[in-house]
């Protein structure tokens, strides 16, 4: 892809049609972002697997370093203006000694999905509009909200240089954030949002600013809390070799800064997530048989395969306020968390993975159901039998989905299994489940016999 410093830091939309207050712009419009120049004889030569590395091979000796630290200058200058309103946070000049730069900084495409958003939509529009980073254009796709025109107008109050794309129905997350492989051209990184984050002013910069350091496809932020900032939701995740998350933080720890060291995870909540344009348009995009809960899971599972590494950077932080859990109901979640693991599970593994992997994955699953049907738990046990039937009939899609993969598969499944738990992370899960309730019945009942003890004792203190 040539190098990103090259790229040019303005989107413009074909038609010129802008002002969203003034009727929006049209389904069709593309946002683009010029070419670049061509690559002088010096600068990186073009990998013919952009997965490989970083999208480019550079020149080895100090035209490398060259080039990396004019970049590292490109990336610090995007956010000179703000640090002059933001004297506390620190210029990327005070890490790295970088001469000034030869090129704009990669242009970045922050991808918001909205459907019918609250009171907090305007919060999160402006933490966009708040980002320290000058090459960032934001793109608003509209999945069939209800009232399109007062989602418009409240896109245009915040932010007036947005672009407006909305979807004449809503067939969930993974389609509508695929609208980007049609609506922009040029651009570096795709940033994925839900409408209900809170970025820090410096969030997208870091994100940008460790793909680069890290040599890294696709990287997250820290999430936390929305109504407490200082308490963590996640830091990436882990998943088993089922696709069932590990976390690698118990939510609603206190944030001590005890797990801000950059690191390779499996997969980044989807809430936001900065990736690489040619790795997304790679990877064929979010599976569009993903309505909601496990796209995430499922383009990172991927993109691991494709060789790209996936890492959390955890000093860009991001609240989440994980609406989704509002809008639609728990069983509905649980029904499509089950169902869209395990077709992770069958999209990424390869013919002889699948083989050993699937009967492992029907045992735990019937065991799963015979415990609901124990515990009188039936529509929990409907669920988890459904998300194999529904596996069946999406199979042909599927297949497709691994065709794809297996023309861009770099790393074997033994390397990709390395990122994930060992064993079962639901029998984990429940096993702590099972012991948390064990140690809280036994707390209770040595303390109800302490206070038992107690009245028995007050009669011959009174004597």
């Amino acid at each position: 892809m040539g190098s990103y410093a090259a790229f040019s830091t303005e989107v413009s939309v074909d038609g010129g049609q802008r002002d969203l207050a003034l009727g929006g712009l049209p389904s069709e419009t593309v946002v683009t972002v010029p070419e670049p120049p061509s690559t002088p004889a010096s600068g990186p030569i073009a990998d013919p697997n952009p997965l490989s590395g970083g999208g480019s091979v550079p020149p080895t000796g100090a035209d490398s370093e060259s080039i990396f630290d004019d970049l590292l200058a490109a990336l610090s200058k995007s956010s000179a203006t703000s640090a002059e309103t933001n004297p506390a946070s620190p210029s990327f000049e005070s890490l790295f000694e970088a001469e000034e730069p030869e090129g704009p900084a990669p242009a970045v495409v922050a991808v918001m999905v909205a459907h019918n958003p609250g009171g907090w939509f305007e919060e999160t529009l402006s933490s966009l509009g708040a980002q320290d980073y000058s090459a960032l254009s934001v793109l608003v796709i509209d999945a069939a909200s209800t009232d399109g025109v007062e989602l418009r107008d409240r896109v245009a109050e915040v932010l007036p240089d947005a672009h407006l794309r909305r979807l004449p129905e809503n067939s969930g997350y993974a389609a509508a954030a695929n609208e980007a492989l049609v609506a922009v051209q040029g651009a570096a990184f795709y940033l994925f949002c839900h409408d209900d984050v809170r970025l820090d002013p410096d969030a997208v910069r870091l994100l940008v600013e460790e793909a680069f350091r890290s040599n890294a496809g696709i990287v997250g932020p820290k999430l936390v809390e929305w109504s407490e900032p200082r308490r963590l939701l996640s830091v990436g995740m882990g998943a088993d070799r089922f696709g069932h998350p590990a976390a690698y933080v118990e939510r609603g720890d206190l944030d001590q800064e005890q797990h801000d060291a950059v690191r390779d995870v499996f997969f980044i909540p989807g809430a936001v997530t900065l990736i690489r344009a040619d790795l997304f348009e790679a990877l064929g995009g979010f599976d569009s048989a993903i309505s909601f809960h496990g796209e995430d899971l499922e383009l990172c599972w991927r993109a691991h395969v494709a060789g790209a590494r996936v890492i959390v950077a955890p000093a860009a932080r991001v609240a989440h306020l994980e609406a989704l859990g509002i809008r639609r109901p728990v069983d509905d979640r649980r029904r499509l968390q089950s169902r869209h693991r395990l077709r992770a599970m069958r999209d990424s593994d390869t013919l002889g993975t699948r083989v050993r992997a699937t009967p492992e994955a029907l045992i735990l699953s019937l065991l799963e159901i015979v415990q609901a049907i124990v515990l009188g738990h039936f529509r929990r046990a409907r669920d988890i039998w459904s998300a194999w039937t529904w596996n069946s009939r999406n199979s042909s899609s599927a297949r497709t989905r691994r065709a794809s993969l297996a023309a861009i598969r770099r790393v074997p499944d033994s390397e990709v299994h390395a990122f994930q738990s060992r064993g079962s992370a639901r029998l984990t899960a429940f096993m702590r489940h099972r012991i948390a309730r064990s140690e809280a019945a036994a707390g209770g009942r040595e303390l109800m016999s302490n206070l038992r003890d107690a009245r028995s004792a007050t009669p011959f203190v009174i004597w």
